[in-house]
């Protein structure tokens, strides 16, 4: 493990009623009881950068921790760009930039990482569910944040100290859900929820289990409903169906945009078909198909034939077509949509979403001219389909953070945005709340860390370039992001440029960690260097001139 240099340093657990426990560690030997719950408390003398030590501590029974470090722990937290691994989540999904190389290379053994287990929890919890500190070398690095560890490369690599990682982040988590209850309640939009958070009895699992049954029940009255589901026969996805009456649409886009009479805010069961000409040379061969990213539940025929289908999430849709159901000329792609309450969309380069060319045959796009139509239009908003992190506020905090709070830390990088993306004004005082929350609930337990550094990424850019200016939610969010500079020592890495058109995920997780060391060199060790490029700062307007100001112009 590694342990904050230059602070005192606290040490706690559990241990029975008047057992006597002894921590020795560097030369220190301190000991203490339990108080009436079995709670142990130790502080430990500030220790400067080295090692390796060892931790004894004794009571009835015995623990030692060897090859203990004393360097600078920064806490990694967000949502899926501060999750996503250098290896990727899954061969087709994600893997950074050189990340076989980068994972070939690492041979840090005074870098270590800590990956928190995932849980939720509606109220705050004393310890972790899980995790184990590694250190960063090729075998261990690979299912770390890429984020995170090229982070603590640069800071290692340029100030000669141990550094270790806590990654304690969940991929489309929400900002109120990392935010404690306490600040929560103090003016913002989630009082009420929160207070009603306070007051839930059953456990997350038990929550999960009811959600469940009722979103089992919700899709069950869908499909009742949905005309061209007719009792599972899913009659509009055959290939003899009279589609001539269906509505046009561009795929791939956002087929559910605001405003739109058909699809706005859809509650219910939606069907998009299109028909695809192949050459024999394609016929009785098998086909895999791509549809890019969905953020909705799917299930797609081809020629009437059920070929794949996912639950929501933010995953490509990668599915393998038969040969036997491939036919020379005209065949017919249907894709079925159960979604409630969603902005519905199929993301992704108009060159990805295709059928795969595979031993010598060409890519045939799906890009361009589909046919859509309602099966089924539902006037009352679904339920979630899962409890999870977004379910509620503070659930996050609750089982993610709190425990970890005694923990001292040199300072927080942090990656989230996308999920409040659509609430950015919201977010302009939700950030800097919870900013100021991590500060009070770390210094609560008189760790004396003051106004630790905390360093965040402005959202990359992401989807196609508009051919004219217009209202835009991510520009929106990066602005409420701009304005948490206000706040001492916060630094912000602009990733404009390295975000890619069709991934949420961006592959160039270097720069945007590069990024991030540079301001933790100005921020968190007052390095004398020019670590941010041209800030925005004010405008005026004169006769048909606009002149621009910026901060941070280097020389």
């Amino acid at each position: 493990m590694v342990l904050q240099r230059d602070v005192k340093l606290k040490f706690w657990g559990w241990a029975d009623p008047e057992e006597e426990v002894t921590l020795i560690l560097a030369g220190q030997n301190e000991s203490t009881r339990p108080n009436e719950n079995g709670e142990w408390l130790i502080w430990i003398d500030p220790l400067e950068a080295g090692g390796p030590y060892e931790i004894s501590i004794e009571g009835e029974n015995s623990i030692t921790i060897k090859n203990v470090l004393i360097g600078d722990v920064w806490f990694c937290s967000g949502q899926s760009n501060m999750e996503m691994p250098i290896a990727g989540w899954l061969p087709e999904c994600c893997p950074v930039l050189n990340s076989a190389q980068e994972i070939k290379s690492a041979n840090f053994p005074q870098i270590r990482l800590f990956q928190v287990e995932k849980n939720i929890d509606t109220k705050p919890a004393k310890d972790i569910k899980g995790g184990a500190w590694k250190e960063a070398v090729e075998e261990k690095v690979s299912d770390f944040s890429a984020v995170g560890y090229f982070f603590g490369r640069d800071l290692h690599q340029n100030l000669g100290v141990p550094i270790g990682l806590i990654g304690s982040y969940w991929g489309g988590s929400v900002i109120e859900s990392w935010t404690s209850g306490e600040a929560l309640k103090q003016g913002t939009d989630f009082e009420e929820s929160v207070r009603a958070m306070e007051e839930i009895n059953a456990t997350p699992d038990q929550t999960k289990a009811d959600i469940a049954r009722k979103y089992e029940k919700w899709i069950g009255w869908i499909n009742e409903n949905d005309a061209g589901f007719e009792s599972a026969n899913f009659i509009w996805a055959k290939s003899d169906f009279n589609d001539s009456d269906w509505r046009k649409i561009q795929l791939p886009a956002s087929w559910a945009k605001p405003g739109d009479p058909q699809l706005d805010r859809f509650n219910g069961a939606v069907w998009f078909r299109k028909d695809v000409n192949l050459e024999d040379i394609y016929y009785g061969r098998d086909l895999t198909i791509d549809f890019g990213r969905l953020a909705v539940s799917d299930e797609i025929f081809f020629n009437g034939e059920k070929i794949g289908g996912m639950r929501s999430n933010w995953s490509k849709r990668i599915y393998q077509v038969p040969s036997q159901l491939v036919k020379s000329g005209r065949n017919t792609i249907t894709i079925r949509i159960s979604e409630s309450n969603s902005w519905g969309n199929i993301l992704g380069d108009e060159g990805c979403v295709c059928i795969i060319g595979e031993n010598g045959l060409a890519d045939v796009s799906l890009a361009g001219d589909w046919k859509f139509k309602i099966g089924f239009r539902a006037q009352r908003e679904g339920p979630p389909y899962e409890f999870g992190p977004n379910s509620k506020p503070t659930l996050l905090f609750n089982s993610m953070i709190s425990p970890l709070t005694p923990y001292a830390i040199k300072g927080v990088i942090w990656y989230q945005g996308e999920g409040n993306a659509g609430r950015a004004y919201q977010y302009r005082s939700l950030f800097q709340t919870m900013i100021k929350d991590w500060r009070t609930q770390w210094n609560n337990h008189n760790n004396k860390l003051g106004d630790f550094p905390f360093l965040f990424v402005q959202l990359a850019n992401l989807g196609k370039p508009e051919e004219l200016p217009g209202e835009d939610s991510w520009a929106e969010l990066r602005e409420a992001q701009y304005l948490a500079l206000t706040i001492p020592k916060t630094g912000m890495a602009v990733a404009i440029d390295v975000g890619q058109a069709d991934n949420v995920h961006p592959m160039n997780k270097q720069a945007v960690a590069k990024r991030l060391a540079l301001a933790g060199m100005k921020v968190a060790y007052q390095k004398d260097i020019v670590y941010s490029g041209p800030i925005y700062e004010s405008m005026e307007i004169n006769n048909n001139e606009i002149r621009i100001k910026f901060t941070s112009i280097g020389s």
